[in-house]
């Protein structure tokens, strides 16, 4: 018995998982299209974005010439992605991906064609499913306060040549 669960439950939360993590990457096409980076989109990752090519480890300077708070902490989070503590969500993500994942709904046994990586208790799934889900919440609030902010630099600059655009979310958020 390899207390294999291929059930809805598991294939929804893995399916929640993927998506909620996909939204990062459609973060970092958004950053793209609105810092007027170079790179495709096809080669835009949240945690490669903020950087000019894959080797380099300084920050892109279209990133630093706005010197905006929120930018930085979106880079933070793209930096902490790769740190060990955050590290197994980006591996869970490709192994949902990219492989076939097994969840296991109590005990979990790892065949001989297979690795650890391959194989996850559900709870385990459901409960870093949650984690990624705060993590691009967070993401996102950041990203909503940049484009703010942005938009007030931009009215600024204008000098009331620009229609005022109302977020009227934003005193939620806050």
């Amino acid at each position: 018995l390899e207390y294999a669960d291929y059930g809805l439950t598991a294939g929804l939360a893995k399916a929640a998982y993927a998506a909620t993590y996909n939204i990062l990457d459609k973060i970092a096409v958004f950053l793209k299209w609105e810092l007027a980076l170079p790179e495709s989109e096809t080669d835009t990752s949240f945690r490669r974005v903020w950087h000019p090519d894959r080797r380099s480890k300084t920050l892109r300077s279209e990133i630093r010439e706005k010197d905006d708070p929120n930018l930085y902490a979106l880079y933070d989070m793209a930096l902490e992605l790769g740190q060990p503590a955050f590290k197994y969500l980006g591996d869970l993500r490709r192994a949902i991906t990219h492989r076939h994942l097994v969840t296991h709904d109590w005990l979990r046994m790892v065949g001989e064609h297979s690795t650890e990586q391959e194989h996850i208790l559900l709870d385990d799934l459901i409960s870093s499913g949650i984690t990624m889900l705060k993590f691009v919440k967070a993401a996102l609030v950041y990203l909503a306060a940049y484009l703010s902010q942005e938009h007030e630099r931009r009215m600024h600059a204008a000098q009331g040549l620009v229609a005022p655009l109302e977020f009227w979310w934003q005193d939620e958020l806050r």
